[in-house]
């Protein structure tokens, strides 16, 4: 008969330099999931506010905890890398860092000043991954925009976990009606301290 470990015990016997390298990163108090230790994401770099959630996104929220700061005129969104989000092989899933990716480059746009797009459907995303982000680690997501059309954004991105770059993508956002997110705009705003520009 197999004995069903469970995996975070298997990591505790097996990987104990996992506490060195993320220490203060752990959480033993069976935090989101009830599990005896785990990456919690209650953790971030100084400056972070956490995200709250976003009124009918219900799928991020059940995936992610993201925080987010502003970086002189440019809002910067972020996540740890919790067990959750691991695949076989012990790094973020590539469809978490694309999930992430999807969610922070309109919302980075949508925090500049004088944007006001509502609704931002995705049309397109290309992404190339350029190296794995370990369980425990920081992940930050920049972007820029590109272009703004009548119907169009043009964006693009760098994630990177602890500094180093994971994540290049490309997107292609369709603008939504002026003032549908007017309400979580201004949440935003307020909980980063105003517009991400002058």
């Amino acid at each position: 008969m197999t004995r069903n470990i469970p995996r975070v015990n298997l990591m505790l016997a097996t990987m104990p330099k996992y506490f060195r390298d993320f220490n203060g990163f752990l959480c033993d108090d069976g935090c989101r999931g009830g599990r005896n230790v785990r990456v919690c994401s209650l953790s971030a770099p100084e400056g972070f506010k956490p995200l709250p959630p976003s009124e009918g996104n219900t799928f991020l929220g059940t995936v992610a905890d993201l925080w987010a700061r502003l970086e002189g005129n440019t809002a910067v969104l972020g996540f740890r890398v919790e067990d959750r989000h691991a695949n076989p092989l012990g790094t973020c899933h590539g469809g978490m860092l694309l999930t992430f990716a999807d969610n922070y480059l309109p919302t980075v746009v949508r925090l500049q000043e004088g944007m006001e797009d509502g609704l931002t459907p995705t049309v397109s995303i290309t992404a190339d991954f350029l190296a794995p982000a370990r369980q425990g680690q920081w992940i930050e997501g920049r972007g820029r925009l590109l272009q703004r059309t009548g119907n169009l954004l043009f964006v693009d991105g760098l994630v990177s976990a602890d500094g180093a770059p994971v994540l290049r993508v490309s997107a292609i956002f369709r603008r939504g009606k002026p003032g549908d997110r007017a309400r979580r705009l201004a949440e935003l705003q307020k909980l980063l301290g105003g517009p991400a520009a002058p």
